[in-house]
């Protein structure tokens, strides 16, 4: 009986010590280390892209979320024809939404925060305003070519060339 007592204390010592260490790695947060952590990623963000004169959707606007610390780029997406966009698995945390289009100033909305009690957050509507710009007039001015080929003939022409000027056709020839 004294030998049975002798063999169970060093299994319960090592299942005392190898316990805690079993737990810390079914977490992810732990096993990466205390510099590697990494939020759950459960965020999701959506609205619709609309230009402010005509009230309809604007497609193929792209929609960016940034990191405030960096502004690096965490996901982005293009809008759909309607303006929809829905951005999905998003961090927890302070994020910078950018839209962008061409002909369209940028938008910015500061802070977009996904608080852990929180994960969907809709924006609604959000209005874009076209950049106008007035262009001054333009003339268009064209040249015939001075040599046009066709199947059968090739065409010189000699409106514009110095050797018609005051000479004969054989000069120009």
């Amino acid at each position: 009986m004294n030998m049975q007592k002798m063999t169970r204390v060093p299994a319960i010592l090592f299942l005392w010590l190898a316990l805690p260490v079993v737990c810390l790695a079914q977490n992810p947060q732990f096993s990466r280390g205390a510099v590697g952590r990494q939020m759950p990623q459960i965020g999701h963000l959506f609205g619709r892209v609309i230009d402010s004169l005509s009230d309809k959707g604007v497609e193929f606007a792209t929609v960016s979320l940034l990191k405030i610390k960096d502004t690096s780029i965490v996901t982005g997406v293009y809008t759909k024809a309607n303006g929809d966009f829905s951005l999905d698995n998003l961090p927890f945390g302070q994020f910078i939404l950018r839209i962008n289009f061409i002909g369209y100033k940028t938008y910015l909305k500061n802070v977009v925060v996904f608080p852990p009690n929180n994960i969907e957050k809709d924006l609604g509507n959000i209005r874009i305003s076209p950049t106008a710009q007035t262009l001054k007039e333009v003339d268009v001015t064209g040249e015939r070519s001075t040599l046009t080929l066709a199947l059968d003939k090739k065409t010189f022409n000699v409106e514009k060339s110095l050797a018609s000027v005051g000479g004969t056709a054989t000069d120009v020839l």
